[in-house]
């Protein structure tokens, strides 16, 4: 009888033991990113060239970014909050990479957080090609400063990513961004931008995939989600980079996408191309999963549905 009380006691003592351990550096991570994937109610509107109001925490996983270099007055740009260290963004909204004070020069505001955080580190995708209008590997990374705590900060969340290769979505598409409400003209010879715009409230589009369907998409379904309003105008525009691209299942969002540089068609006999008055290529984010496994650190997590999630294979930092 005493064995048997002996051993009661020792499976209770290990049992304690073994709940009041400290978690893991991983066990934590994975805690306490929350994988909710759902948006804010906004009201349906139009589209971002000419589109309407919406505000900035209804998508809880978009950042804005700013560069000081503008001092900071309006937006370059927005990312999508894969963790709490790591945001995604288009590789043509970042300093070239020979810039000094690059990472100086960009700072991230968090939807609802009316402060600028700093940039400790970028990775821009190598086959990325800084050329007018590049479009193709438009992908970066941006690690933060400090974390973001999604327990204390209410309107943030990780984005749901959807990394399923499809290669046409039949519901509209929605994203928002701080991108030019009017076409813009680039002079091919000596880059000025004219006409540029900036909104100066967060605008939402809902926009139709045509990728199967327009010339400018027909040889790289692979790479891009090719986006058309109902105005036959542009989904986005400059400044819109970045902005995440929605697929929504019943409540739930999921970033598909994401909006690079835009692309326009250079007008026979002038030195000068007209964006934003065309088909918009979003760049397609399953084709690019393969480069974010490797470029996120390792054991770090991103959401993948709710309450999914799934672990980065990749390098030690």
């Amino acid at each position: 009888m005493k064995s048997i009380t002996f051993s009661v006691l020792v499976l209770c003592v290990i049992a304690t033991a073994v709940s009041a351990a400290p978690k893991t550096r991983n066990q934590s991570k994975k805690n306490e990113l929350q994988c909710k994937c759902m948006a804010r109610v906004s009201n349906k509107n139009t589209w971002v060239v000419n589109g309407k109001d919406t505000h900035e925490e209804r998508y809880p996983w978009q950042v804005t970014l700013y560069s000081s270099k503008h001092n900071n007055s309006f937006a370059v740009g927005s990312g999508t909050i894969l963790n709490e260290e790591w945001i995604l963004t288009a590789a043509s909204v970042l300093p070239d990479q020979e810039h000094k004070d690059r990472l100086k020069e960009v700072r991230v505001e968090l939807p609802g957080v009316e402060e600028l955080r700093a940039v400790k580190k970028m990775i821009v995708n190598r086959l990325y090609d800084r050329l007018p209008f590049s479009a193709k590997h438009d992908t970066a990374l941006i690690k933060l400063k400090s974390k973001i705590d999604f327990g204390k900060m209410k309107t943030v969340q990780p984005a749901c990513l959807d990394l399923n290769i499809t290669h046409q979505y039949e519901n509209m598409l929605s994203f928002a961004g701080y991108g030019s409400t009017k076409p813009v003209t680039v002079n091919t010879t000596t880059g000025e931008i004219l006409n540029f715009v900036p909104s100066k409230t967060l605008k939402e589009g809902f926009v139709k995939d045509l990728t199967h369907e327009a010339d400018e998409c027909k040889d790289d379904t692979n790479d891009f989600i090719c986006l058309e309003d109902k105005e036959h105008m542009s989904a986005y525009c400059l400044g819109d980079g970045g902005s995440p691209l929605h697929h929504s299942v019943g409540k739930y969002h999921y970033v598909v996408g994401f909006a690079g540089m835009p692309v326009g068609k250079e007008e026979e006999g002038k030195d000068s191309v007209t964006l934003c008055n065309n088909v918009s290529k979003a760049v397609r984010l399953s084709t690019y999963s393969s480069w974010l496994n490797f470029e996120m650190p390792k054991n770090s997590y991103v959401c993948t549905g709710p309450s999914q999630m799934m672990k980065m294979l990749g390098n030690e930092e």
